[in-house]
């Protein structure tokens, strides 16, 4: 469960007797996993001592870019079971993330209008730096633009059509169905080389571990 997805629990104006409060009923209810997720990751180290942690909550920090690599030191501070680096929206590269004491990264693109794009080159290689770092690694959603098309506007009854059925998300389609539409609609393929629109998804489609044809955006 995604504790107050729309508001942070570690904001300064929430008492600490609430955020005890919060972590009792996560205590009282062991059949159930919790995640919390903060961007005032500097209050983490000054109250965790004070708090009481449950073996089934994941404690993450929003890390959007490398201004925001400190809030991954602040989480390291705090005795959560799991703890997790939540990549999102994702806004430039990583390079020599320092994974130690964490136990998740996930990994995701900006949505909505006006949306800043992610570059799969970001993904490729926080994913690489998980697998080396014994990180579990999940990517989560990838909103962009290939080429020239976004992929919230094409057509639902081809790609459902194509290679599986598509998931209720506007743009929740597997890899191997959005190559298939590419190639579909591209004039010159040429063993989808030539189409600077299938080599996009080529790429995208090695983002996955060996599981290309499962991968959902």
């Amino acid at each position: 469960m995604f504790v107050n997805s729309m508001n942070d629990l570690f904001h300064a104006r929430v008492p600490l007797s609430f955020v005890r409060q919060v972590f009792a009923v996560i205590a009282d209810t062991p059949q159930h996993t919790y995640q919390i997720l903060t961007k005032r990751s500097g209050r983490l180290p000054k109250i965790a001592a004070k708090l009481d942690w449950p073996p089934n909550l994941w404690m993450g920090v929003s890390v959007e870019d490398r201004g925001a690599l400190f809030r991954a030191d602040h989480l390291r501070a705090v005795p959560a079971t799991v703890r997790f680096l939540s990549l999102e929206p994702l806004l430039g590269p990583l390079p020599d993330l320092d994974l130690t004491g964490i136990e998740w990264v996930i990994v995701g693109g900006e949505s909505g209008r006006g949306y800043r794009p992610v570059h799969p080159d970001w993904i490729r290689d926080l994913r690489d730096q998980s697998v080396c770092q014994g990180t579990a690694f999940f990517f989560k959603l990838l909103c962009t633009t290939a080429i020239d098309e976004p992929l919230s506007v094409f057509p639902r009854q081809k790609l459902g059509s194509a290679m599986g059925p598509v998931t209720s998300n506007s743009i929740g389609v597997s890899a191997r169905a959005i190559s298939y539409y590419f190639k579909s609609q591209a004039n010159c393929l040429h063993d989808g080389l030539e189409s600077g629109r299938v080599r996009w998804l080529d790429k995208l489609a090695l983002i996955a571990v060996g599981k290309e044809d499962q991968l959902v955006f």
